[in-house]
């Protein structure tokens, strides 16, 4: 058999030296000329109506650049299966951390302090907080209009959300009879993984 040069035989890493001694350079390492820092300022509270936003202490502030909100960008929606996504959002929040403003400003320490000036007054919705919550049948929805968004494309055929509830896709399938294959089983393992 040839003998093989590469196949079979330890290598260093190019970047090792670098990675290991700090010397190596990192997409947060770089600097361009008139770069500038953007922070997202994110709903810390689960499920509410967005009362007021006001951005006009954090726009004022020297250094910041630009502060977005839902009304400075377009409304259309995005999601891998179910378009449920919005870029920013403008009425509710839904989940905690979700996007509501982007602040964008010479440096990290202005962007970070602009976002301390961003006032948000919520409205509290009722929130479902674990998945046995969201899927009783009186549980809040997180997206009340889900019949009307739309499906992306591509899955359209294969995506199947349950309107009326939390459910954004649900699919099952089975093959033999089941109940018997559990009956024969010399194992049966059933668990919730998270």
């Amino acid at each position: 058999m040839k003998k093989l040069k590469v196949v079979g035989k330890p290598h260093p890493r190019l970047d090792g030296p670098d990675s290991v001694t700090g010397g190596a350079i990192y997409t947060v390492d770089v600097a361009l000329p008139g770069m500038l820092h953007a922070k997202l300022f994110r709903s810390s509270v689960p499920h509410a109506k967005i009362r007021r936003l006001d951005v006009s202490r954090a726009r004022a502030l020297a250094g910041v650049a630009a502060v977005l909100t839902a009304d400075d960008v377009p409304t259309k929606r995005f999601g891998f299966g179910v378009q449920d996504e919005e870029l920013l959002a403008g009425e509710k929040v839904r989940y905690i951390g979700d996007v509501i403003a982007a602040v964008a400003a010479v440096n990290e320490a202005t962007a970070e302090q602009a976002l301390e000036l961003i006032d948000c007054e919520y409205e509290m919705l009722p929130a479902a907080l674990t998945v046995d919550e969201a899927l009783q049948e009186n549980a809040p929805l997180v997206h009340e209009q889900l019949s009307f968004y739309r499906l992306n494309s591509v899955l359209a055929r294969d995506w199947h959300p349950v309107f009326g509830t939390n459910i954004a896709h649900q699919t099952s399938f089975s093959k033999g009879d089941v109940d018997q294959g559990l009956a024969q089983a010399d194992e049966v393992f059933d668990d919730t993984f998270r």
